[in-house]
């Protein structure tokens, strides 16, 4: 067995402490980003949540997206009150 066989020490894919989503910034995103896609034959438009936005120090967003879509188009929105 090499080092390549076995798991890599602390490395458990548990989301960091004080964070339930797993981002790594121990914060809730003020947007959810979504790839939209529009399908004309069916008329229809498909909302794919890919990420998550916060507010940055220089009044940007900064994007961490879990998927990049095929289509060039992402909307920013904040999220749905549950």
């Amino acid at each position: 067995m090499d080092k390549y066989d076995k798991p890599r020490e602390g490395n458990d894919n548990k989301p960091r402490e004080g964070n339930e989503k797993g981002t790594g910034t121990g914060k809730q995103p003020e947007y959810v980003a979504y790839a939209v896609t529009e399908d004309p034959k069916k008329g229809k438009t498909f909302w794919t949540r890919i990420g998550a936005g916060f507010k940055n120090k220089e009044d940007g967003i900064t994007v961490l997206l879990n998927a990049l879509p095929a289509n060039p188009k992402i909307v920013l929105l904040p999220p749905r009150e549950e």
